[in-house]
Parts: structure tokens; C-alpha cells; sequence
């Protein structure tokens, strides 16, 4: 019995330190993928500046590998403060979301890029969006935990079990987004502006924050409120 213990809990060590070097060698993979198409975005970038007083557009095609690149990414585990987490992300995906951001495109192509590119579950712990308009994105079960996102646009943003915890969210207009199923634990959402949107089933927790946020409208079916309605909800 002491033998067949000891064979369990070696093929547990030996799975794990398997799973590791897997993790490292598909990461290393991928990256190398994301630095690819971040040149293309570059180059097709520089171009532009060459001929001076030009919108910084993307051409349709390039978006589409943009979109390709985001279908191809892996979703594994992420290593967060010494464990793994327990949900599927990816790391590439959040990225690849950043480095479009910091290469402040046109307007015109970013709203195509939300439309084509889906982020879902994008990896952007602790990520600085703050004044950002990602409206239309897709950002359903992202990892959103510690994200900077106050002042933001987030319009009609699909947020469907996006991990929220800790994020702030004040003034950030969230109007017609959806937050089902969200985790929304020790988030500020003080003045933010929900009006109409989605939150059904959504996990509110902790010390979250809702001074002056606006609700109107906003569908709060399946919310738990044992400890009492909250002032944002008129019965």
C-alpha cells in the first residue's frame, strides 16, 4: 500500500514539473509569435509616418492576421503570486491587446479591431487602461484582476464572467455592457455609469465600492443581496 502511495505521489511531481516545462516551452513559442506581428504592425506603422500627416490606420488584411494571431493563442493556466490559476487565459492575448493600445492608432481602427479581434480570456493582471475607450470589445472571461480602468470607455463591452476583483472602475461608463456572472469583489465603482447593462448573476463581494454609480435600467436579476438591498437598487 506504502508503495503504491509512494508511485502516486511521484507521478504528481513528475506531472507538475511536466506541466511547467510545457508551460515555459509553448510560452517561449508564442511570444515569439506575438513579436512577429507586432513588427508587422510596425513596419506597416512606419510606412505611414514616412509619408507624413497620416491617420495611423491598419489595413483590413493586417487586422485580419491581427484576428487569426488572437484565435490561435493557447489558453492555459498562469502562474499568479505562486499558484496557478484556476481558470484557462491567455497571456499573449493580453499582450497583443496592450501593444495596440501603445501604439495609439486611429480611432477608426481600433473600432474595427474590437469588432474582428476577440480578447476573450486575455490575461491583463494589474493592467493600466485608464482612460481607454475599448468600447464594443470582447473581453468575456478575462482576467481583469487589479486592472486600472477609471474614466474609460467601455460601452457594450462583453464582460461575461471577466474577473474583475480589485479593479477600478470609477467613472468608467460600462452603459449597455454585459457583466454576467462577474466577479466583481472589492471593485470601485464609484461613479461608474451602468445604465442598462447586464448584470445578471454577477458576484459582488468584499469591500466594492458603488458611491453615485448609476443604474438605470441596469438588469440585476439573480444578484445575491441577503445582507439587505443595496442604495443603488430601488425595489
Amino acid at each position: 500500500m506504502k508503495l503504491i502511495i509512494r508511485k502516486v505521489i511521484m507521478l504528481g511531481i513528475i506531472s507538475t514539473i511536466l506541466a511547467f516545462y510545457y508551460l515555459a516551452f509553448s510560452t517561449s513559442t508564442n511570444q515569439e509569435k506575438l513579436q512577429a506581428i507586432t513588427d508587422q504592425i510596425d513596419t506597416a506603422l512606419s510606412k505611414i509616418e514616412q509619408k507624413g500627416n497620416q491617420p495611423r490606420v491598419l489595413s483590413a488584411e493586417l487586422i485580419k492576421e491581427l484576428s487569426i494571431f488572437a484565435n490561435s493563442c493557447p489558453l492555459e493556466k498562469v502562474l499568479v503570486d505562486g499558484q496557478l490559476t484556476t481558470e484557462l487565459y491567455s497571456v499573449e492575448k493580453g499582450k497583443l491587446l496592450l501593444a495596440l493600445l501603445n501604439r495609439k492608432l486611429d480611432p477608426s481602427t481600433y473600432k474595427k479591431i474590437f469588432e474582428m479581434v476577440s480578447f476573450q480570456n486575455a490575461f491583463l493582471k494589474d493592467a493600466n487602461l485608464k482612460d481607454t475607450n475599448l468600447s464594443r470589445i470582447q473581453l468575456s472571461r478575462a482576467y481583469l484582476v487589479g486592472v486600472e480602468l477609471s474614466n474609460s470607455n467601455l460601452e457594450g463591452v462583453n464582460l461575461y464572467k471577466a474577473n474583475l476583483s480589485k479593479a477600478n472602475l470609477n467613472a468608467t461608463n460600462l452603459e449597455i455592457a454585459n457583466l454576467r456572472e462577474a466577479i466583481l469583489s472589492d471593485t470601485d465603482m464609484s461613479n461608474a455609469i451602468l445604465k442598462n447593462a447586464y448584470l445578471i448573476d454577477a458576484k459582488l463581494g468584499g469591500k466594492i465600492k458603488l458611491d453615485n454609480a448609476d443604474f438605470t435600467g441596469a438588469n440585476l436579476n439573480g444578484i445575491d443581496f441577503r445582507k439587505g438591498r443595496p442604495p443603488f437598487v430601488k425595489p
